[in-house]
């Protein structure tokens, strides 16, 4: 969002459309002149695949479908580990998308995937690797698992995974931060303040987790709320596309 290349890249555009309060928010800091150019849409989610394809919860399946960069190695790291001291059956499903084509990874990205494929090798039988799914395949996870674990450090301008683990009926626990705080919402999330980075925030996610891995009324509340959330704040295709 640096407002020379984006009055650079805007001058013949009529209309700008973000993802949620969050990146219009970015735009609008950045280029107060677009303003009256936003339309705020959103991502959404195929109800129809959704629904053909939900599984049974498998006991103890904890998921992570995204890109490796965005925290994935405070869940490995700090969270995963703590979790098995209490529960050992647990596994840690990994699942997220390649970047294919010409793209190079940059250094960072690279040194975060390795990290973290050192922590999946040290974690043995614990961690399940997924690889990229197609959204049938994805869905087929989603909703046979317990949890949506999503230590997320990333600066999210939507994030379609707490849509889809909404509508697959898995309640997520993430961070309250960026447009996580907008899109994951409270009604059928757990959404845990600061960062990962913060002692803090490990604390709260982990005993997060276990409260949800043994209360069966507040899990129920928060997995029968999770499609009705997607439903009543519009992040179906069905419902962007009449936008």
């Amino acid at each position: 969002t640096d407002k020379g290349a984006l009055m650079a890249a805007s001058w013949q555009t009529d209309l700008v459309m973000l993802l949620s309060d969050y990146h219009v928010g970015l735009y609008k800091d950045a280029v107060p002149e677009l303003a009256p150019h936003i339309f705020k849409t959103s991502n959404g989610v195929d109800m129809e695949c959704v629904k053909a394809n939900i599984r049974p919860k498998v006991p103890g399946k904890l998921i992570w479908s995204s890109r490796a960069e965005r925290g994935l190695v405070y869940m490995l790291r700090d969270i995963f580990p703590r979790l098995l001291e209490k529960k050992p059956n647990l596994k840690l499903y990994v699942c997220g998308y390649e970047l294919s084509g010409a793209m190079q990874l940059p250094e960072h990205v690279a040194r975060a995937h390795a990290e973290c494929d050192a922590w999946m090798k040290r974690l043995g039988r614990s961690v399940v690797r997924l690889g990229s799914l197609t959204k049938a395949q994805l869905y087929q996870q989603l909703s046979s698992a317990q949890l949506w674990t999503y230590s997320s450090s990333f600066p999210e301008v939507f994030c379609i995974g707490a849509s889809e683990n909404h509508a697959c009926g898995t309640p997520v626990i993430t961070t309250d931060n960026f447009s996580l705080s907008e899109v994951a919402g409270n009604e059928a999330s757990v959404l845990i303040p600061g960062l990962p980075s913060d002692p803090e925030y490990v604390d709260k996610f982990v005993a997060e987790t276990l409260r949800l891995l043994d209360d069966k009324e507040a899990y129920k509340q928060l997995a029968e709320a999770g499609p009705k959330w997607v439903e009543k704040q519009g992040y179906t295709w069905d419902n962007v596309a009449k936008q």
